[in-house]
């Protein structure tokens, strides 16, 4: 994954995020597709997320 991708978190995720960046401990920030009220880029493990 890359940044770029969009991904969903686990199987069965319902809602799309695309990676910003990643951090300094390998982490991908990511954010939702979709604007959203109160949505905000999060770090997320590679494992936990699921390519689109």
């Amino acid at each position: 994954m890359k940044v770029g991708d969009r991904v969903r978190i686990r199987p069965g995720g319902a809602t799309v995020l695309v990676i910003d960046s990643v951090d300094e401990d390998g982490r991908f920030i990511v954010s939702p597709v979709t604007e959203a009220p109160g949505a905000y880029p999060f770090p997320m493990r590679a494992e936990d997320l699921i390519p689109e």
